[in-house]
Formats: structure tokens, C-alpha cells, sequence
């Protein structure tokens, strides 16, 4: 699971989207979220001091926003999802 919270306006490009963001810091798993996304780990990596996860959306049934986007991608079952460890934080149930 990685818990995300939005921020909702209009876009440059005219289309009306949420543009979610992590959480910097650390969150506990009995919070109530605005979003949470739940995903598979389909690849790991690690670049320079960073490691990158790469997770399969299974389930954004959890996310309040309207059309959300994160990192100028469409967050819905089957994307992937790239987080980087260091900064975003998931849930491992």
C-alpha cells in the first residue's frame, strides 16, 4: 500500500486532475488516508544512493480524488508505479 494525498485544480493542459504527492514522513498504518493505492512489486532497483521500487497497481479503489495523476502519470489498476524508498512511504501488509 502507498499512502498518498492530492492536490486538486486544473492542469496546463485544461484537463481537471489530481496531482498526488507522498507522504514525508512517517505514517502509520492505522491512519485514515485521502488515497492509498495497493500494488504487487514487479522490479527493484537501485540508482546512485537511491532504491526504486516498481510496483503493478492492483487496487486505487481507496483514492477519494478525481482523476489522479502521480508524477504525470494516470494512477489506475495495471499502471505501474515507481517509488523511490527513500523518500515515498508504503504500507507491507
Amino acid at each position: 500500500k502507498v499512502p498518498l494525498t492530492g492536490e486538486t485544480g486544473w492542469r496546463y493542459d485544461g484537463t481537471d486532475r489530481t496531482t498526488l504527492h507522498n507522504y514525508l514522513y512517517t505514517v502509520e498504518n492505522t491512519r485514515d488516508f485521502d488515497c492509498f493505492v495497493v500494488g504487487t512489486v514487479v522490479s527493484t532497483n537501485k540508482k546512485k544512493k537511491n532504491y526504486f521500487v516498481t510496483i503493478k497497481l492492483t487496487n486505487v479503489d481507496n483514492c477519494e480524488y478525481k482523476n489522479p495523476i502521480y508524477n504525470e502519470k494516470e494512477v489506475s489498476v495495471g499502471k505501474l508505479m515507481e517509488i523511490n524508498m527513500a523518500i515515498d512511504k508504503v504500507i507491507i501488509e
